[in-house]
C-alpha cells in the first residue's frame, strides 16, 4: 500500500485536529504540534514520493513555523522549474500575477507600517515582504502544468495578508487563527499537488 493516500488523509484529518484544538485551547505545546501537523504530513508526502528537496524543506520550514525560511525554499524551487523572464515575456498575462505579487506585500506593508512599533519588527516584515514578493513573482513563471501550485502562491500571499491584518492592522482580533491556517494549509496542499500529479 502506498503511502501517499495514508499521509493525505493524515494531513486532511489534522487540519480538523487542528480546529478542534483551537476550540479547546490546550496547552501550547499542544497547539503547536497540532498546527504543525498538516503541513508537516504534506512534507512527508513530498519526501517518500522523491519531489525536490526544496519543497520538502519548504514544507518543513512552514511546519515548524519558519515561514520566512519556507518562503526562500518555495522560491528557490518556483526560480528552478520557472521559466524567468522568458515566460513573462512569451505570456504577457504573467506580468498580472508578477505585478500583484509584488503590490500584495508593498501594500500590506504600508498599511501595516504604523502598527509596527520598533525597527526589529520593521526589519522583519520588510524581509518577509520581499521573500513572499519573490516567491510569488517566481510562481507565475512556472510552466502552465504546475498550475496549482502557481494558485497556491497567490494563497499564501492571501493567507500572509490576512494574518498581518488580524495581527497588526485593521482586522486585529476579528477572528481565529483558523481561516487564515486553513488558507495557509489549502494553498500549500494546492504547491504539493501541483507538484505530485
Amino acid at each position: 500500500m502506498s503511502l501517499v493516500p495514508v499521509l493525505a488523509g493524515a494531513s486532511v484529518a489534522a487540519v480538523g485536529l487542528y480546529a478542534a484544538a483551537l476550540a479547546a485551547r490546550p496547552p501550547r505545546p499542544i497547539l503547536a504540534a497540532a498546527r504543525a501537523a498538516p503541513v508537516g504530513a504534506l512534507a512527508a508526502i513530498t519526501l517518500v514520493t522523491g519531489c525536490q528537496a526544496q519543497l520538502v524543506l519548504a514544507f518543513g520550514f512552514s511546519a515548524l513555523g519558519a515561514f520566512l525560511l519556507a518562503q526562500v525554499a518555495y522560491t528557490g524551487l518556483f526560480v528552478e522549474d520557472g521559466g524567468g523572464r522568458i515566460a513573462l515575456l512569451a505570456e504577457p498575462w504573467r506580468n498580472l500575477g508578477l505585478a500583484v505579487g509584488m503590490a500584495g506585500p508593498a501594500f500590506a506593508l504600508a498599511r501595516l507600517w504604523p502598527a509596527l512599533e520598533s525597527p526589529v519588527l520593521e526589519i522583519g516584515a520588510c524581509t518577509y515582504a520581499g521573500a513572499l514578493a519573490a516567491m510569488v513573482g517566481a510562481a507565475f513563471t512556472l510552466p502552465h502544468r504546475l498550475w496549482p501550485a502557481t494558485a497556491g502562491a497567490a494563497g499564501l500571499l492571501a493567507a500572509d495578508a490576512l494574518k498581518a491584518a488580524r495581527l497588526f492592522g485593521p482586522l486585529r482580533g476579528a477572528w481565529s487563527a483558523w481561516p487564515v491556517f486553513a488558507l495557509c494549509w489549502a494553498a500549500q496542499a494546492l504547491i504539493a499537488w501541483g507538484y505530485l500529479r
